[in-house]
């Protein structure tokens, strides 16, 4: 009898202990007083600024190899301006000596030319990255540290896609001299043709002579060329086949040959947050997944969020895009990270979710599928459930917004 009265209290105090864990875990107070407990205020969005309030990532990000900035949104300031501080403190502070753009390689390398004295001025347009002040402002300084240092200490910038066909062509006609007469017609045609003007016959053309482009690239003593053509091939897959997650497949091809190519083991990415999630949010790995998957803690993913606020999309419009400010309110559901992280005693912040060692509110918080707000280029909500914790091992978090 002592022995069953022994297991039903011990039964007991097991469901009490589970009970209240599990309600501690759902008290949206409870959560955010043990956020208030682990968030370092944003004290400044000042690139210039001291980076004082930023040592504690020196040990943080002192073995990672990659690390990923990401954006909630493709169209809100205050996400460029701090993405352009973290990047003058990385440079600075932590030896990082590449950056890969969710951009043309060959648009790119116009801007790497830029901040490494090849040109002296920003012309034209750069496909896939926002010439806007606040990546201005980054480029200059870029420019000013690279007159600074000895040509191995330069940082450089690289495109990790092809955008289309205009400047990938153009490349490929500049590198290799030998290509037949009709190859050479062809490749000035698709350059010379609006992208939505062509048709599968078109890239279907391009993709018959990629042999050719490989076997003449193979003649050059540079991988650049080849690389060159191996964009061009992703570009054609892409446009004929249309499946979903292969952008993020190539960019991550695409991000480990920089690292072995380019002599450097310390890049930073700047690109959407779903391209860096380090699980499969929309039944595709992302880019981030692969990069995950090989390179394994060396791979560090900083997530910007927000909670309210203005973002510039793009509006497809009769067959024309046009650019709009959209605000997009608060949340006010529980099922939202930012229903918790609106509430927190700083409005702007950090929290290193990869320092959280079996935290009893914050692990299971973070491990909990919840929706962290994401907005595409056209403006709509994404709204997968993910976790935190599976995905990020650093938030961003700016509680209003503006758009850029």
């Amino acid at each position: 009898m002592d022995n069953f009265k022994t297991l039903v209290l011990a039964a007991f105090m097991v469901t009490l202990f589970l009970t209240t864990k599990s309600r501690g875990q759902d008290d949206p107070s409870g959560i955010v007083k043990s956020l208030n407990e682990v968030i370092v205020p944003i004290t400044t969005m000042n690139p210039d600024s001291s980076f004082s309030d930023l040592a504690f990532l020196k040990k943080t990000l002192a073995e990672r190899s990659i690390v990923s900035l990401g954006e909630a949104t493709h169209g809100t300031k205050e996400f460029f301006v701090y993405k352009d501080r973290l990047i003058r403190f990385m440079v600075t502070e932590l030896g990082f000596n590449a950056i890969a753009f969710e951009s043309d390689f060959s648009t790119v390398q116009r801007l790497d030319d830029y901040i490494n004295h090849k040109v002296d001025k920003l012309s034209g347009s750069y496909s896939g990255f926002p010439l806007l002040k606040e990546t201005r402002s980054m480029l200059s300084w870029l420019r000013q540290y690279n007159q600074t240092r000895a040509t191995p200490d330069r940082v450089h910038l690289y495109g990790i896609e092809a955008r289309g066909f205009n400047t990938i062509s153009a490349s490929i006609l500049a590198s290799l001299n030998n290509l037949t007469a009709e190859s050479k017609a062809l490749l000035t045609r698709i350059r010379n043709t609006s992208y939505s003007t062509l048709t599968k016959k078109d890239i279907k053309e391009v993709q018959s002579i990629l042999p050719q482009l490989y076997q003449e690239a193979e003649l050059h003593e540079t991988p650049l060329t080849r690389h060159y053509v191996t964009l061009l091939d992703q570009d054609v897959g892409h446009f004929l086949e249309r499946q979903f997650g292969k952008r993020d497949k190539y960019m991550a091809a695409n991000v480990s040959w920089i690292l072995e190519q380019k002599n450097t083991n310390k890049m930073i990415i700047w690109a959407h947050n779903g391209h860096l999630s380090k699980s499969s949010l929309f039944g595709k790995p992302s880019m981030g997944t692969y990069l995950y998957e090989k390179y394994k803690s060396k791979y560090f993913t900083i997530a910007t969020d927000f909670s309210e606020g203005f973002v510039h999309i793009a509006v497809p419009k009769n067959g024309q895009v046009s650019w709009e400010n959209k605000y997009i309110p608060a949340v006010t559901t529980k099922n939202n990270y930012e229903y918790y992280f609106q509430q927190c005693k700083s409005p702007n912040f950090i929290i290193d979710i990869s320092s959280l060692k079996d935290h009893q509110v914050l692990t299971p918080f973070f491990s909990d599928k919840r929706v962290l707000r994401m907005v595409g280029a056209t403006g709509g909500l994404i709204r997968t459930r993910l976790s935190i914790l599976e995905n990020f091992d650093l938030i961003v978090f700016i509680k209003s917004t503006q758009a850029i």
